[in-house]
């Protein structure tokens, strides 16, 4: 199976235009691109370290994540989430809960 590495998933991201973001926190990688429609901003969380969050938790990061750009003058702020994890039948059962619309 081939791994998609952090390296070559921010190598897409910039052949998108998407500019990175500095973190503090390994587990959590930030990508912005400016659109017509607004701010496209992708937020990659590392699971595999055995991370854990709670939907609060995601929820909160999500909102101050907006709030960062809201105070740089955006108003249209589009935040996207892309979960990285090493469990794959883990990722298969949350898909099925997000798309059953139980999920975060």
């Amino acid at each position: 199976m081939d791994i998609l590495t952090l390296e070559r998933l921010e190598n897409l991201f910039f052949a998108q235009g998407y500019s990175k973001i500095p973190s503090n926190l390994p587990e959590f990688n930030f990508y912005c691109h400016r659109e017509v429609q607004g701010l496209n901003v992708l937020y990659v969380i590392d699971y595999r370290q055995g991370l854990y969050i709670s939907e609060d938790q995601y929820a909160h990061m999500k909102d101050r994540i907006a709030d960062f750009f809201r105070v740089k003058g955006e108003t249209e702020i589009h935040v996207m989430t892309l979960r990285r994890h090493g469990d794959c039948s883990f990722m298969r059962h949350r898909l099925r809960i997000f798309m059953d619309g139980k999920g975060f």
